[in-house]
Formats: C-alpha cells, structure tokens, sequence
C-alpha cells in the first residue's frame, strides 16, 4: 500500500486524533488531525490541478509549520514532487535552489518573506482561507513510480546546492520495508514520533512520513528551542514520545539537563541514530539514563535514505569497536566493492554500494545528468538486474553486518550533515581578498568533530579569521561555516601542483 493509500485509510479510522503536533517558540502549539490533514491536502491538491500548468517541483519553504505537510502531501497527490527549504537557510542558498528549480508555484509557510524571486508564493494566509472551502474530489491520479516524491538539495562540489530526487516507488519500498520486521514498526499500535530535524533532511523519512505511514502521530521541536535544554527535556516528556530519531550531536546535547533520563521520560522506548557515526561511548551514556530504551543504529545517505539498522545490544557495544551500521533492510542489497566494482571479502575495506528494490531510472540528480550517471548504475548481481548507488563511503562487512570506515573522497559528515569540503571552498573564494583556500575536517575518535580553513589572505582588515567568518554567513550556512580560521603565507603543494590536503588533515589532527 502506498503512502498516500495509507494516509486516507488512517484518517478513516482515527479522524479526530492529533497526527500532527507542533511546538514552537513563546508557547506556541499547532496541531492537525488525522481528517485535516487528508482532507486539507485533498483541497490543496485540487487547486494545484486545476490551476498549474506544468508538472515542475513545487517548493515549501518554512520550518516545521503543520501546514508545511499538508503542501507536501498536495503535491504529491496532484502528480508534483516537492522540495523543502528551511527558513534558517541562508539566503543566497534560497536563490540558488529557487533559480534550479524554476518552480511555477511556491509555498512559503513562514511568518518571513520569500528571500528570492519566483513566479508565483502562496502563504499561510492564503493557504487558511483556502482550506475552508468544501472538499470537492477524493481520489487524485498522484504519480507514477518513477516520478520524484521530493528533491532534497545537499552540498554540492560545484559551490552550488545538489538537488536528490528520491522516486515515489522507491520511497513506498522504503516505508513498507519499515513495518512490522524485528527493527521495524509494530502496526498494531500507534507510536508518538518526536521530530528533531528539519524537513529539508532526509531523516525526516523515519519520523514524519514514518508516522504517517503507520498512523501514529509526531511532536515536531523548532529548532530554536533547542537552546533551553530544560524546556526540551519538557516538551519530550510531556509528548508521550514513543520513538526518537536522533543525530548523536542532538542526544549529546540533551544529556545536558540530567532530568532527561528513563525517570522522568518514562514513554520513551526506542532511539534510532542517524547521519553521525554512533560512539561506544555515548551507547554507554544512553544505557546509564534509560537503561530499558531500545538503541537502533542506522546507516544511508540522502540518496537511499536509511539502507541498514542494528540493535546495539550490551554484547555488541562490548565486542564491537567502532560499533556497526547495521544489516541490510528488507529490499536492500549492500555491496563493499574495491575500485573497480568487484565485491571484496568480508572484513577487507571498499567502498559501500547499495542496490534498493523500487530504486529506478528516476531516482538520481536533479538537472545533473552527468552526476546521476556516476554514481547510479545498472548492474547484475546474482543473475538479478539492479540499480545501485555508489555512495562514496568506505566500509567492511563482517559477519554479514556493515561496519563504516569513512568517507573515500572530501565529502564528510558534521552534526548529522553531509557537507562537500570543495562546496565551502568555492563559497569562501567570493569573499574578498582570499587567493587560496583549503578546508580540512579536525577528527575525534574517528568522528569529524569541526572544520578548519587555511587560507591565503591578501586584504586589507586588520582580524581577517573574524572578517572572514562575518563574510561566509553571506553564503554560507551556520553549520557549513569552518570553526576555525588559519591565515598562512601559502599552501603546501604535492608534485602534481595540487594542494597537499593530506599534510594539511596531518598538522589538524596531531
């Protein structure tokens, strides 16, 4: 059963329950039943058929309003893929995912303006009295399985945003693959789903579209309560929340206020990490405050959302060091290959290769044809016909579990994102007076924990490392922003005239 099948057969059976809460600064509460969210999707949906007259990625920009979901699912229903953009994003960012896209229509579900031009923005405003008009169709044509559900846009090495569609096939193989497996989602009951990461993050898939699927309901956090950690601890406890997804950074910064613990945050039973590598050290920290939550690792990138879980039990935190990123989901295949596509034995390092059931010649890069044909492939794997992607990743498997070993090229993860070094360094060389920039990640324990940038710098302010940084929030995103500045006279070079990045990463993490 489809997303969309699912989502009218739960607001025929729950209705008035809440499936949508939100909580947002100064108190604010906003909430959507199970009947308003199928029904309002349907009466936005019918405007969009009715009015639009291409079939272009809509974009809904906003931070976790109830609404925000509700343009999402009309998309959908009307045959549209959809691309989320969160409001803290920078704006230059807005632009330029807003000039890719050329969007016929976009849905700005925020209290501020649209930072960038477009053909046509709807707002809240609109959106509320649009509602209140009587639902008129309840069955919508949707879109075929090939076509994208969205297009999450990540960094991209060109120092322009990277748009990854995910098809409306593979994203139902997904969640289907989700219920009702020994680390899946019991069907039989409804789980409170607590919502820590922007929709413009494709984690959102195991709690947002999760809940919807199965019928249960999520707490959506706005980020900037994210600075009171007492209020946050509040706010989860009084949720209800069953299942939280998490990043490691996020669950380290909760562990700040000691009553977020099994004590007081007795409805918790399961964390699910994701987008950072899980450390032994923190699994030993969440057993000592909720010694009876299941802890869920995960593994995926924004391409193939989540391919592998695991349950990291006692036995395995003890034995396992790193800890392991899971075994394959159903309708999954993953493959460690050496570089030339030939699959390696078990515990012998390669880059990690997915194959998805559902994964189709629609899923890829958006405008990026010549990207999508590197890293997406048809192979055949044991007289079966699969499309796989390459995620750049290195790893091992043993005893059929993955294990991650890092990245193969400059792409990293900090604090749950993938980022591009090569993005920042394109961005940084609009600033003025820079001639030479390479950024390098400072590690921890095998984990990225900050970023550096060696610059060569030719102008004029007297505190460039404080110049510089007021400048990248220009083009740069906060978390993208390198914590530390180092001005030098020049660039180590290797014999081929590249810059040495290697001796660079050595000098950061002695």
């Amino acid at each position: 059963m489809s997303l969309l099948e699912n989502i009218r057969r739960n607001a025929n059976l729950y209705e008035e329950s809440v499936a949508y809460h939100y909580e947002g600064p100064n108190g604010c509460q906003k909430e959507l039943t199970w009947r308003q969210v199928d029904d309002y999707s349907d009466i936005i949906a019918e405007y969009l058929e009715k009015t639009l007259t291409t079939k272009k990625p809509i974009i809904v920009y906003g931070h976790k309003d109830p609404f925000m979901v509700i343009c999402f699912l009309a998309c959908a229903k009307s045959g549209r893929a959809h691309c989320p953009i969160d409001l803290f994003l920078q704006e230059q960012r807005v632009q330029s995912i807003t000039e890719l896209v050329e969007p016929e229509l976009v849905f700005n579900m925020s209290e501020k303006s649209y930072p960038a031009e477009a053909k046509t923005v709807l707002g809240m405003d609109w959106l509320e009295q649009q509602i209140k008009a009587p639902k008129k169709k309840t069955c919508f044509e949707g879109m075929r399985e090939e076509e994208p559900f969205y297009i999450i846009f990540t960094s991209g090495s060109t120092g322009k945003p990277k748009g990854v569609q995910i098809t409306r096939g593979y994203f139902d193989h997904f969640l289907a693959g989700k219920m009702n497996t020994e680390r899946g989602i019991d069907s039989s009951r409804r789980h409170v789903f607590i919502n820590e990461v922007p929709f413009s993050f494709t984690f959102c898939a195991e709690d947002l579209y999760l809940s919807l699927y199965s019928g249960g309901s999520v707490w959506a956090i706005d980020r900037a309560l994210f600075s009171n950690v007492k209020a946050l601890t509040e706010i989860m406890v009084r949720s209800g929340g069953t299942i939280l997804p998490a990043t490691p950074s996020f669950f380290k910064l909760c562990l700040a206020d000691e009553a977020f613990s099994e004590i007081s945050f007795r409805s918790l039973e399961r964390i699910m990490f994701c987008g950072e590598v899980l450390s032994n050290h923190l699994v030993q920290q969440v057993r000592e405050r909720f010694p009876n939550v299941e802890i869920i690792n995960t593994y995926g990138a924004t391409e193939m959302i989540a391919a592998t879980d695991i349950v990291i039990t006692d036995e395995i935190e003890r034995k396992c060091h790193p800890l392991p990123v899971g075994w394959m989901r159903p309708g999954m295949r993953v493959i460690v290959a050496d570089e030339y596509g030939k699959e390696v034995p078990e515990g012998e390092k390669g880059e990690i290769i997915i194959a998805g059931r559902g994964l189709t010649a629609g899923a890829g890069y958006f405008k990026r044809k010549d990207l999508t044909e590197k890293k997406f492939q048809d192979w055949v794997i044991q007289g079966n016909r699969y499309r796989v992607y390459h995620t750049g990743d290195a790893g091992y498997m043993k005893d059929g579990c993955l294990f991650y070993g890092g990245r193969l090229d400059t792409q990293i993860k900090l604090n749950g994102f993938r980022i591009e070094l090569e993005d920042i360094e394109n961005n940084l060389m609009k600033i003025e007076g820079l001639e030479q920039v390479a950024v390098v990640p400072r590690y921890k324990a095998d984990q990225v924990k900050s970023l550096t940038a060696y610059i060569v710098y030719k102008g004029m302010e007297e505190d460039p490392p404080h110049y510089i940084k007021k400048k990248a929030q220009e083009y740069l995103p906060e978390y993208m922003i390198p914590k530390k500045i180092k001005i030098v006279s020049s660039l180590p070079l290797v014999n081929n005239g590249k810059v040495d990045r290697k001796l660079l990463s050595e000098n950061e993490n002695v």
